[in-house]
């Protein structure tokens, strides 16, 4: 999973929760299609984080927290996500603030499946992360 390789690379350090992210989502930048310099690089939102955090044991740990969004958009692109949804996020601790970063890639924001949890549990418990090819 190529977040865990870049979370596990950085010098920053990071939670993996699994839960439901509420935010404003009339904050969320549009891109414009006709005017690529006035999109917006980057969108800083407030928002909610609610549910487990990941452990060597699995997603066990209790969760609840204010985080600040960074949703950044790639030219005509923008990040796609959607207030009160289910999500596994890595949270960024940085300088007393929990930072989310998004992109039109899914950066560090990813839709909570099975598949994605149990893949992320076994790379918290091998320490490394990898995850099987299809």
């Amino acid at each position: 999973m190529h977040a865990w390789g870049a979370a596990a690379g950085s010098d920053k350090l990071y939670l993996i929760v699994r839960g439901e992210l509420v935010f404003n989502e009339h904050a969320l930048p549009r891109a414009d299609l006709h005017n690529h310099d006035d999109t917006p690089p980057m969108t800083r939102i407030e928002g909610f984080l609610g549910g487990e955090q990941l452990g060597r044991n699995g997603f066990l740990r209790p969760y609840q927290g204010e985080v600040t969004l960074e949703v950044s958009c790639y030219g005509p692109w923008c990040a796609g996500i959607v207030s009160g949804a289910s999500y596994v996020v890595f949270v960024e601790l940085r300088e007393g603030e929990k930072v989310v970063a998004t992109n039109p890639c899914g950066g560090f924001v990813f839709p909570a499946t099975d598949e994605i949890e149990q893949d992320l549990a076994r790379c918290m418990r091998q320490g490394r992360c990898e995850v099987p090819q299809e």
